[in-house]
This record gives structure tokens, sequence and C-alpha cells, in this order.
């Protein structure tokens, strides 16, 4: 990359918040600042209905969290997330929960930022490395993928640069795996921070395909691709959102259907409000062919409220993004489904700091008063993901016990009336 990693270009929230201070991704300029908020449950309870499991540091490990996690079926999750050590240093770590037991946390490599569960025992993860570049002040970026095996995690294994060019700078966005042993992933090939290209690759049996790279010529003159924030698959179809930068520089989504391999045409979603310069999709869950659900946020030309954006398909046709009101500036960074219209979301306050609570819709376009997570006897509650089945769901993230305290990785079940 030709610059600074600060002035990285935007990728998915949830994960840059996340890795911002590990990597010194900047948001400046596409995420308004807000004052974080926290829950504060010191003196309180714990939310009725909401179980609670603390996960256990790895030694030498001072303070980490959770922020990844797929399930692949009741009682059957995976979470990931990042432990500190020594030094400041922080490595990767990942919990299993088998039959609703969740296992001390195993150190699998450097930051991890995304994940993908097939079946159980056969899990995928990606992470992110920062490289030194080929001259001095020069960083570039690179990806690795490791693979679960029952029990055990493969080393990490580099995404291959075969295609990108010489000495390309380059980052995976997204990942979905239809089946164990093959997944589709999207990435940001960096230029600079005003010039990117997008790509997909596959993953079949530890072989790599050649980079296939989108377009944006149906978005209109000027309109250059962002980034891919997210995948979601059922069986050999996909649907994908983004955001790409348009010819008066906001951030728009879109979004893009893969079938049986082949990429079909690059769909603009219409604007949340003409008064908006940011809208912007970080998640999507398809619980049908042609039938999914994708949130992110909605900033305002000026000011400082965001507001958490939803967007529905039905029978491949796409509502116009949507408002769910919030007192404070949020956003969604994390959704699931189980069905059509049998969703969780994840809100988040704009700085990505806390937990603001966990929306659910039953009925297309209505969301329900977000839960609040309070914990018995912690000052603070975070969390960034969701992973539903039928019935439930477990929001990963870390909770802390005052403003000084470590956090520790911690895991919110939640369980819902069918």
């Amino acid at each position: 990359m030709r610059s600074s990693p600060r002035r990285f270009p935007r990728l998915a929230v949830a994960r840059a918040v996340v890795l911002a201070g590990v990597l010194n991704v900047s948001l400046a300029g596409t995420l308004a600042a807000a004052s974080p908020t926290t829950t504060s449950s010191v003196a309180g309870a714990t939310t009725p209905g909401v179980n609670v499991t603390t996960i256990a540091l790895p030694a030498g490990a001072s303070s980490g969290r959770m922020y990844l996690i797929a399930c692949p079926k009741p009682t059957d999750c995976v979470a990931g997330g990042l432990a500190t050590f020594a030094g400041g240093k922080q490595r990767s770590i990942i919990s299993v929960e088998t039959g609703g037991v969740w296992a001390a946390p195993q150190v699998v490599g450097a930051t991890m930022v995304h994940l993908a569960c097939p079946r159980s025992g056969a899990c995928v993860g990606v992470g992110l490395r920062l490289l030194p570049g080929p001259v001095a002040n020069d960083s570039l970026y690179s990806s690795y993928l490791i693979v679960q095996h029952g029990s055990t995690w493969s080393t990490p294994q580099t995404v291959p640069a075969t295609g990108l060019g010489l000495n390309p700078s380059y980052v995976v966005t997204a990942i979905a795996c239809p089946r164990a042993g093959w997944c589709i992933l999207s990435g940001t090939l960096i230029f600079s921070p005003t010039h990117t290209k997008v790509f997909v690759v596959t993953w079949h049996n530890g072989q790599w395909s050649a980079p296939h790279f989108l377009s944006s010529s149906a978005l209109g003159s000027g309109a250059q691709l962002t980034s891919l924030n997210a995948l979601s698959c059922v069986g050999d179809w996909c649907q994908a959102v983004g955001v790409f930068m348009d010819a008066h520089q906001r951030i728009q989504p879109f979004t893009i259907t893969d079938s049986n391999g082949r990429w079909h045409m690059t769909h603009e979603l219409g604007a949340f409000l003409a008064s908006t310069n940011t809208n912007g999709l970080e998640s999507i869950s398809c619980s049908a062919v042609e039938t999914c659900v994708a949130g992110g946020y909605s900033a305002p030309t000026t000011g400082i409220v965001e507001s958490p954006l939803f967007v529905e398909e039905n029978h491949a046709r796409w509502s116009r993004p949507y408002e769910v009101p919030v007192s404070i500036s949020s956003m969604v960074t994390s959704l699931s489904c189980t069905a059509a219209t049998r969703c969780a979301a994840v809100i988040v306050n704009a700085a990505g700091e806390s937990l603001v609570g966990l929306t659910t819709m039953r009925v297309s376009h209505r969301w329900s008063a977000p839960l609040v997570v309070n914990v018995a006897k912690q000052a603070t509650v975070q969390g960034l993901a969701v992973g539903c089945v039928p019935g439930q769901c477990t929001i990963a993230g870390a909770t802390q016990s005052s403003a000084h305290a470590p956090f520790q990785p911690t895991l919110f079940n939640v369980k819902f009336a069918r």
C-alpha cells in the first residue's frame, strides 16, 4: 500500500472498529464520531432470559474479547476474537461450543476478521496481516485462512496474491462457505486510499481459483467499488452486499448475486435519505434463494447521528433501505436469519464501543425495540456479532467490571418463543 495504513479505505465497520486499535485503521470521514455509551449493570441484575458465559483467557493473556460467531446448529457455535498478551501483543483466539459447553480458547494466529461454519467441526476463519512494503515507510495488507478439522485448527495459509499484480496490498472482506471444504471469498485490492478494485476467489479443498474482478459499470459513470462487506449463501446461490463510491464521492450500498459460479448484475440500492452522504451495508443473511435481509448504517451530511439501516430482498426484489429508530447514534454490525421473517440483529453505538441491544424481526419491515443486555456486576457490555438457530441467538462480545478493569471474552445466549 502506498500510504500509511491509517488511511486504509473503509471495510465492514464491525471488523474495522475491532481492528482500529491493532492496525491503526482510521474511520475518520466515513464514520460519524459519537461518545461511547456503556450498558451499566453493576448494581442491577442480568437481563432475564440471557445466559452469560465468560470465556477464560489463554495463559499469559491480560484481556480479551469476542467479535465473531457462527452457529451451524443448536448448542454448537464457534466464537472468535482477540486476546492481549505482554507488551500489548494481540493474538486471535477461538472457542468452540459443543453441546452447550464452551471450551477453553485456542490461540490461532494473527488478527482474525471473518468466520464461517458450513457444519460443526468444519469452520473456516480468515485473518488480516500487515506486512512491511518493498520501500521504506510502506505497508502492505494480506490475508490468511485457517481451517478447523474437528477439534484442531490448521496453521494459517496465506490467501494467494496470484493475479493481483506486483507487491499487492489486499484484504479479504467477506467469506461464505456453502459446503465443508468449499468457500467463496471477496477481497479489496488497494492501490491507494482512493483507488481500489474488488475481487472474488473460491477455495475448494485447498485449491484456489484465479481472482475475478467485479465491474462497477452498472452503478453509473464514475462509480468505484470499495468492498464487498458480507456474503451469504443458500446452496450454490449466493448474495453479497457492499459499498461503492459514486461520482459525488458519496458512499452507497450495492448488491451482487452469484449463481453456480457466475456473478450477475451489480444493483445499486436506493439511498435512505437524500440528505445522507453515507449509506453502508455491513451484514447479510439469506434464509432462502432470493430471500435475504441486510443491515448497516446511514450517516447524515452534517451532524453526528447515525441510524441503523435495513434492506430486505423478497423473490429477487429489494426494498429501499429503511431505518429502525434508536435514541443514540448507532449501526447494525451483524444479523442472522433462520427464516424469511425470523431475524435478529446486533446494534452498537456508532463508536463501536458498546452494545445498544439485540433487535428482532417477526414481520417484514418491523423490528422490535432493542433488547438491552445487562450483566450483573459488569459496568460495560460489548457485542459485535450474532449467530442464530431457530429459537435462540448467541452474541459474541466482552464484559468489563469497571472502567479500568480488563475486558473478558463473553458470550450471551438469548432464547425466544418460537
